[in-house]
């Protein structure tokens, strides 16, 4: 699994070296055709990250959430989202654990004379991307979905579903330890991130 991640984040950095490059696009979500992105199907319940038209990884998810939930985090991002799409800003980690021991680090640092932050890579458990618009992603494995809150996370979720100046809309989802891990790297500042969802029926 480590290389399988040291892999992806290596994809991940070529691929955001090159994003804003011009193509082909496709008129209202430019983005898909042109640049590293990531789009979220709220129809298969699946996370897709590409560059362009290149598929790079995809993510099955269950939300975290009733179909009305989801049907309003869709609704509100048709209405909000004018461009088709939102960045990624930044992220916020919860609960976690490293992938590899302290012991493990220090060998292989001085072995290698690499700074151990540079080989240290997070297992995220539960994680929050946040996105412009007034948007979020909140990504938790089954560990992390029964972790305990601290007082900044309880803080952070608090006002951003009460305070006027600070509330978003958030989506709750849950994946698999190993999924959590390549969102967590894959999701990267800068990136945009498109939804695409059925459209709610007439009268609900």
């Amino acid at each position: 699994m480590l290389m399988t991640s040291i892999l992806f984040v290596g994809i991940v950095e070529l691929a955001g070296a090159q994003k804003g490059q011009n193509g082909t696009g496709i008129p209202g979500c430019f983005v898909t055709d042109t640049v590293y992105h990531a789009v979220v199907n709220l129809k298969g319940n699946v996370l897709e990250v590409a560059y362009g038209s290149l598929p790079l990884v995809a993510v099955h998810f269950t939300p975290l959430a009733d179909s009305d939930d989801v049907a309003d985090f869709a609704e509100k991002w048709r209405h909000e989202t004018k461009s088709s799409w939102q960045t990624a800003t930044t992220t916020h980690v919860w609960a976690g654990r490293p992938q590899i021991s302290d012991t493990v680090i220090r060998i292989v640092s001085e072995v290698a004379s690499v700074d151990p932050v540079r080989i240290q890579r997070l297992l995220p458990e539960r994680f929050d991307v946040e996105l412009t618009g007034g948007f979020r992603l909140r990504v938790m494995t089954p560990a992390g979905n029964s972790a305990p809150e601290d007082f900044n996370e309880k803080w952070h979720t608090w006002k951003s579903r009460w305070l006027p100046f600070s509330r978003v809309t958030i989506l709750e989802v849950l994946v698999s330890p190993e999924d959590a891990q390549t969102l967590y790297y894959g999701l990267e500042p800068g990136t945009p991130v498109v939804v695409s969802a059925p459209a709610r029926a007439a009268g609900k």
